[in-house]
């Protein structure tokens, strides 16, 4: 039976990950921790590596600027600089939320890549500025649909 992730602080789940209501615009703009590449070898026991002391490393921001690992992995190695360090627990879970998120914020940035290029194309007609139009206003909207499951 697989085991429960640690749950994340609320008052720091606010702060880690986008509000459901967020706007898929907004959505552009918020922060996920970057994505680390897996290194081979990298999956071990996770009673090694899990310290019954307390983190070493607690302020949102230098959470959110640590790369997350892929998902089968629950070392280190790629950020050496902090294999001294101690996460608080919880950074299991948000990384595990993160990954989530990241493909399909992807595909939205993608989508609006796609619509700045059509935006400054030659030879676009009144039709294509209101069907761009009425896109960014659909993308004004929130995407709790799309997040939720």
């Amino acid at each position: 039976m697989a085991q429960e992730l640690p749950q994340i602080p609320p008052d720091i789940l606010k702060v880690v990950l986008p509000n459901k209501n967020l706007s898929v615009l907004d959505f552009f703009k918020f922060r996920l921790p970057p994505a680390a590449r897996a290194v081979a070898g990298s999956f071990s026991r996770s009673q090694n590596f899990l310290s019954p002391q307390p983190p070493t490393i607690t302020t949102i921001e230098d959470i959110q600027a640590i790369p997350a690992p892929p998902l089968d992995s629950v070392l280190c190695p790629h950020a050496p600089g902090l294999v001294t360090e101690r996460l608080p627990i919880w950074i299991l879970s948000y990384w595990v939320q993160a990954f989530h998120l990241r493909p399909l914020k992807k595909k939205w940035l993608d989508a609006e890549g796609s619509l700045q290029k059509q935006e400054h194309a030659k030879g676009h007609t009144n039709d294509t500025k209101g069907l761009i139009k009425r896109v960014y206003n659909a993308l004004a909207c929130t995407y709790e649909e799309l997040v939720l499951r």
